[in-house]
């Protein structure tokens, strides 16, 4: 039986950890929880929308402000919530 879906393929990072890239989703996620995180709106998105947004070199309030909500969410990872954090973090700057 063939296996269908995304190919998985196993990578350590610079710390050493073993993880599983997939396309989308190419760091190690115990690197990413002991990341320093000083911004509060940063450290309440989830995960998987953290990551999303990195990927794209979207990771500050000052580059956002320039997305559209449905940019947002047409990110695999990023979700309504998410966005209620981004848009309660950019209202708070005016």
């Amino acid at each position: 039986m063939k296996r269908i879906g995304t190919p998985k393929i196993e990578k350590t990072c610079k710390n050493g950890h073993i993880f599983f890239e997939t396309p989308g989703f190419n760091t190690c996620a115990i690197c990413e929880i002991s990341k320093d995180i000083p911004a509060s709106w940063w450290k309440n998105i989830g995960a998987a929308a953290r990551r999303a947004l990195q990927n794209k070199k979207w990771d500050s309030l000052e580059i956002l402000k320039h997305k559209t909500e449905h940019e947002l969410l047409k990110l695999h990872g990023v979700g309504p919530k998410a966005v209620k954090i981004i848009t309660e973090a950019l209202n708070d700057l005016i």
